[in-house]
């Protein structure tokens, strides 16, 4: 086997099972979290999850906690101070383009098909092609895990586990959970 065959040549967010790339964090308790990444992004370490599940309920309780404090809208939510990426209109750009909206639409993340528009077009944002190994299944599950909305379609049924810091990054940005968040 040559030295080729054996590097993961996935993006570093996936190899670490943290399909939002969220920043690392040692305040942050993330259910699965195992700890820093090796690699950095834009000089950051990034949070390695236990599995990808676990990396996509950190993802989209990330983004909910985010939207319930007023990041409503894709430039909000990924441009803002406590954006998913501070400053950078491109990813938001490419986000509300993805999504079908525009940059100042509300990003609706009350509702199941936008909560899996919005995870898609962000993973899509953070991996590129590779992304698509991500099911459908795989987001709902991330949602249902997360304890922001029942599980409607009858799929994606993982238990949730552990707790939640009161913090958690994406991108540059922090995003608060919700004060009272105890599982």
């Amino acid at each position: 086997t040559s030295v080729a065959e054996t590097v993961d040549s996935r993006p570093a967010g996936m190899r670490n099972n943290n399909p939002g790339n969220l920043k690392y964090d040692a305040d942050v308790q993330w259910s699965g979290l195992v700890g820093p990444s090796e690699n950095t992004d834009q000089g950051t370490p990034q949070a390695v999850f236990e599995s990808p599940a676990l990396g996509m309920r950190a993802t989209a309780k990330l983004a909910a906690n985010k939207y319930d404090l007023g990041l409503k809208t894709p430039r909000d939510m990924i441009t803002a101070e406590k954006g998913w990426t501070p400053g950078y209109l491109a990813a938001a750009e490419n986000i509300a383009n993805d999504m079908g909206i525009g940059l100042d639409d509300d990003l609706q993340l009350d509702k199941p098909e936008r909560q899996l528009s919005f995870t898609r077009a962000l993973i899509s944002q953070e991996h590129g092609p590779a992304s698509r190994a991500y099911t459908d299944d795989d987001i709902d599950r991330g949602w249902v895990d997360a304890g922001k909305r029942a599980n409607l379609s009858g799929r994606a049924t993982s238990p949730t586990e552990g707790g939640v810091g009161r913090f958690g990054q994406g991108g540059l940005g922090r995003g608060l959970d919700s004060p009272s968040e105890t599982s």
